[in-house]
């Protein structure tokens, strides 16, 4: 059964000597990894803003409780496809994962649902998942 871990890529350097967050899917020995968020939105941060024992942000991070609950939810809906391959006894593939698990784009949902109350219907169900553990932890403050 593949494993899931969010980590901070250290082996590239952004422009601004930032790393960029990434989840790491382990299959029999073997690694893929896809990036979290879209674009100028993706997620990144220096090794001081990171907990490498956790696999979240640190205090030291501007918005490090709603960025972590975004994690949380992007590392809940990757298991859930995975938990759901081993039940329905399809055999993993990383291509398959990555079709399912797509990019997961948490940020523009949450500027999203404050301003209309309901969930976005373009959103595949795992997407809703996360986005909807995520929102029910963060409080509109007008982000």
């Amino acid at each position: 059964m593949a494993t899931v871990k969010i980590i901070l890529f250290e082996s590239k350097t952004l422009k601004d000597d930032r790393h960029p967050v990434v989840l790491r899917v382990t299959h029999e020995r073997k690694r893929r990894y896809f990036t979290l968020g879209e674009g100028n939105k993706s997620y990144s941060c220096t090794t001081e803003q990171w907990n490498e024992v956790t696999g979240r942000f640190r205090k030291n991070q501007s918005d490090y409780k709603v960025l972590n609950q975004i994690l949380l939810g992007i590392e809940k809906s990757a298991n859930e496809i995975i938990l759901r391959y081993d039940l329905d006894k399809e055999t993993f593939t990383f291509d398959r994962f990555e079709r399912t698990f797509g990019r997961i784009k948490p940020i523009r949902a949450i500027t999203f649902l404050p301003l209309t109350g309901s969930m976005p219907s373009s959103l595949s169900p795992f997407a809703l998942s996360a986005v909807s553990s995520v929102c029910s932890m963060v409080e509109w403050n007008g982000l």
